[in-house]
């Protein structure tokens, strides 16, 4: 009995409700500005969909693109072919952007800056190293040519292969044209050089260029961005234009064939390639020198790579470092006396570590995945530790008040709204002085970047001085903060800028001191961090030059720079929703019929409407179904949708075919609770059935509710916490109405490294008796309630099913190794065990059906995780199961179950 109507409609409830909660519009109103700028390959056309509340945040990217456009026109020998359309994602509370190319061309911009020493801080402009990062992108994975071209040709942007390729090569290209095209980008970040050059020597870390995506340990997720950079850029040093070479070759390629491009630039493999450069690099490192000052001892690591990029904070004795220890960052406190160290425990998933008072501590961390959550901050010294409520960017405490430094709706602000600076200007490396506080003040209405300072008594930002060259603070004495600019060192207080004589000193890229030592990272160093017996006393002896400076007030007031030649129209416009591709699939599954289909979609650029359209051909019958949804996204998570479908499956209790047809409404509201989202959705659907019952019409709507808390750490305890209910009542044509009701309550501990404890409980019930007008069912894999492994679903029905799962994961292996530019990438294997136990009205087992009862299965299984294709998550499992049946023959199985990000 493998009826499928009931699960139609939950599958089609499940996909018009839960698929538009993916996207995220503005909810701001915007407007299209549109502009085009001229290259010597073709015109390159812009069109950003931004907040008609910023304009100079929109002027601003307009003179960027203006700017570095043809710069990368003229190296990458190509303009799109499209128009590349910006957006933004509002909201957010950290530093990044995205761009993808299918369906369109899109860039999406986040507005906040980079928070203390993290890599994006290079350069005086993030937004030029953003949009140019980002630009960049779309230059690379536009390029088709020779069989891509034809795909793309007939079946739209869906050929565009440029984006199948590594994430070291993708991301590479773009971080090493950041650098090559601005004064900025992360290859001129002296501290991720550091970092990287510390990982590649470390024991056992990855060295083969299959492994760079995913090395499996830290640094995790950054290391395809610093290494696909290097190696590029080790590349194009040997040959000018190698960059450029490879991409171009590139584009003319199947996927996954990415090492003929580098055969046809360079006569020479990929993986040749790399093993020289890594072996050059890393021997470089090795051979360098004992640092020749004796004051210098180096200080290791606790259990894993530091992550210098959090910062580093010396107190009294005590070191503050963050670590990576099994793809997390943890916080540990070193005394560099004994060099004994403790785990200092914190809520949510780290940010940055600096210094509170001379005393303390501040560890801003966010307490959930969601990008729009704000910092919190907990303080700690050696004899405590609070978490506060608190939500700068930075926190300061001065006896006892708080000065908070925070970036709010696209501003720098002091202390809310005591200060608040001109949209455009950035403030950098905060440095808490005796009296106020140092930062780099960097404002694009100047050429040059500012030394500033916010007094604590006057309650006002004054500028001490301005810098011809870039700069960084690296740390304060007293009331002086130094300074290194242009590899030299200076000290500079409110009254004068002094040279500071010292050769650690100008290689020092992070420094922490207290009056009598430090904690120092140099560059060019043969270790990564060290204990040095020098501090701020001694900094003072070495002063030589002295300058006078003279403090000005910082002028608030800030010309808008007005764009010329860029037209405005109202948002979206009618060319937004036509169809950028289509293409064709196959399906095949047990109980249903196998069918052809041709599809495409149309969205908007800012994804406030959605139009799928798929048409199944099911060859077998000669019949052609619809399959279409279309969603409208309303400002803050509200959202509409409607959705036709047609279904035909094959059955076991008549010669004819079933078949259903189902019309579905839904609102939808999404709330985002401190640490859960919560999803609630109304629905109203239609379904016309022909089935072994009878042909009849049913109507139905009911509630939808889905709540999950969110994760702050890989390593979370509580690695899942998920709710799902449907509460429906049901009218079928012919047989009264009945109410029903489905839930499913599911949740994953980690009580220690490797080992996870899961299971779930479920219930659901039809208010009737008879199973005439339609049953709930169980077992199988794919379902969302009552999954059972050992019998295939559908053999458990019923009006009411009662379901238990308890079962353990063990990650037995960490592998995260390959072979080459084979698109098949090992990560992880895991095994698994448990039991389930359901109870139904009628569950069939072999050829005996039991009424009323229960059975119970125990089951193991060997879960592999794979990453295909360079980007898509892919785990297949095997699973044994063995049937306990107290009634009569018992029934052993094996299964398969393979999940990804793609549907099978």
């Amino acid at each position: 009995m493998k009826k499928q109507f009931f699960r139609v409609f939950l599958s089609g409830i499940l996909l018009n409700i839960c698929s538009p909660l993916l996207f995220a519009r503005t909810d701001s109103p915007i407007d299209t500005t549109k502009f085009s700028v001229e290259t010597n390959y073709g015109h390159y056309h812009y069109e950003l969909h931004l907040p008609l509340k910023d304009e100079s945040f929109v002027n601003r990217v307009v003179k960027i693109l203006r700017q570095d456009t043809a710069k990368i026109a003229n190296y990458f020998k190509y303009a799109p072919k499209t128009t590349i359309h910006f957006n933004l994602s509002e909201y957010d509370h950290e530093a990044n952007g995205s761009a993808t190319v299918f369906p369109i061309d899109q860039i999406i911009l986040r507005q906040f800056p980079p928070i203390g020493v993290e890599h994006l801080t290079t350069g005086d402009d993030y937004l030029q190293g953003l949009v140019v990062h980002e630009l960049i992108h779309i230059v690379h994975m536009d390029q088709t040519s020779g069989f891509p071209e034809l795909v793309r040709t007939i079946f739209g942007s869906i050929g565009k292969f440029g984006g199948v390729a590594p994430r070291w090569f993708i991301e590479g290209v773009a971080t090493w044209g950041e650098s090559e095209f601005t004064n900025g980008g992360r290859l001129r970040n002296k501290l991720m050089r550091a970092q990287w050059e510390q990982a590649i020597v470390s024991r056992g870390f990855c060295h083969t260029i299959d492994c760079i995506d995913s090395p499996g340990v830290y640094p995790y997720r950054q290391f395809p961005y610093w290494t696909g950079a290097f190696f590029l850029e080790y590349l194009e040093k040997q040959k000018s234009g190698s960059v450029q070479c490879l991409v171009s070759a590139n584009n003319n390629n199947i996927p996954f064939f990415l090492n003929s491009a580098f055969k046809e630039c360079f006569g020479k493999s990929a993986n040749g390639l790399y093993t020289n450069f890594f072996n050059e690099m890393k021997s470089k490192v090795q051979q360098r020198e004992k640092e020749a000052d004796e004051g210098l001892s180096i200080i290791s690591n606790i259990v894993g790579q530091k992550d210098l990029s959090a910062g580093i904070v010396l107190l009294e004795n005590h070191l503050i470092t963050a670590e990576g220890d099994n793809k997390v960052r943890k916080v540990f406190s070193q005394n560099l006396d004994t060099m004994e160290s403790q785990e200092i425990d914190f809520n949510g998933r780290l940010s940055t570590l600096s210094r509170y008072s001379d005393t303390s501590l501040s560890i801003k961390s966010f307490i959930n995945t969601r990008d729009k959550t704000q910092r919190s901050t907990s303080i700690w010294a050696t004899d405590s530790f609070k978490l506060t409520s608190q939500n700068g960017d930075y926190s300061f405490l001065f006896n006892e008040e708080v000065v908070e430094f925070k970036f709010k709706d696209g501003r720098w602000q002091i202390n809310g709204d005591e200060i608040i600076f001109p949209r455009g200007v950035n403030v950098f490396y905060p440095k808490k002085a005796e009296s106020g506080v140092f930062f780099k003040l960097v404002d694009i209405n100047h050429e040059r970047p500012m030394l500033a300072f916010y007094s604590i008594e006057h309650k006002k930002v004054s500028i001490v001085q301005k810098y011809a060259e870039n700069f960084t603070l690296l740390e304060s004495c007293g009331d002086n903060v130094i300074v290194r600019s242009d590899d030299k060192t200076y000290m500079n207080s409110l009254k004068n800028q002094v040279l500071i004589k010292d050769p650690t000193l100008d290689r020092a890229i992070l420094l922490s001191s207290t009056n009598k030592q430090s904690a120092v990272v140099m560059e060019n160093s043969k270790s990564s961090l060290y204990k040095w017996n020098k501090g701020c006393e001694d900094f003072k002896k070495k002063r030589k030059t002295f300058k006078r400076v003279e403090l000005k007030d910082y002028n608030f007031e800030t010309s808008v720079e007005n764009n010329i030649e860029v037209s405005k129209e109202s948002y979206p416009s009618v060319k937004h929703l036509l169809p950028r591709y289509w293409f064709f699939d196959y399906t095949a599954e047990s109980d249903s019929l196998s069918a052809w289909g041709i599809s495409t979609s149309l969205s908007d650029p800012d994804q406030r409407h959605l139009l799928s359209l798929r048409a199944v051909l099911y060859s077998e019958l000669d019949e052609v179904a619809p399959d279409i949804s279309y969603t409208y996204e309303f400002p803050f998570f509200h959202y509409l949708s409607i959705s036709h479908r047609k279904t035909f499956s094959q059955s076991t209790l008549r010669k004819g075919n079933d078949s259903q047809e189902l019309t579905l409404a839904s609102y939808s509201k999404k709330f985002e609770l401190k640490n859960a989202d919560l999803i609630t959705s109304f629905y109203g659907g239609l379904q016309k059935v022909d089935d072994f019952i009878s042909i009849r019409d049913e109507k139905e709507y009911g509630l939808l509710l889905k709540g999950y808390k969110l994760r702050a750490q890989f390593d979370d305890f509580w690695q899942e916490v998920s709710f799902k209910g449907r509460f429906f009542k049901k009218d079928v044509e012919g047989y009264d109405p009945y109410n029903g009701l489905q839930s499913i309550l599911k949740f994953n501990i980690n009580p220690f490294k490797n080992f996870y404890f899961y299971g779930n409980g479920s219930y659901s019930v039809l208010d009737k008796t008879t199973y005439h007008s339609g049953v709930l069912y169980g077992g199988g894999s794919y379902t969302d309630f009552h999954q059972f492994y050992g019998l295939p679903y559908s053999e458990i029905f019923g009006n009411e099913i009662k379901s238990t799962r308890a079962a353990i994961k063990i990650s037995a292996l960490e592998i995260y190794r390959g072979s080459g530019f084979i698109p098949i990438f090992l990560e992880e294997v895991h095994l698994k065990g448990g039991t389930d136990i359901i109870a139904a009205d009628r569950i069939l087992i072999g050829t005996q059906a039991l009424y009323n009862k229960s059975t119970q299965s125990w089951w193991g299984a060997v879960q592999a995780d794979f990453t295909l294709a360079y980007a898509i998550p892919f785990s297949f499992e095997v699973i044994k199961s063995y049937v306990n049946n107290r009634y009569g023959e018992n029934v052993n199985s094996t299964s398969t179950i393979i999940t990804s990000s793609l549907s099978f």
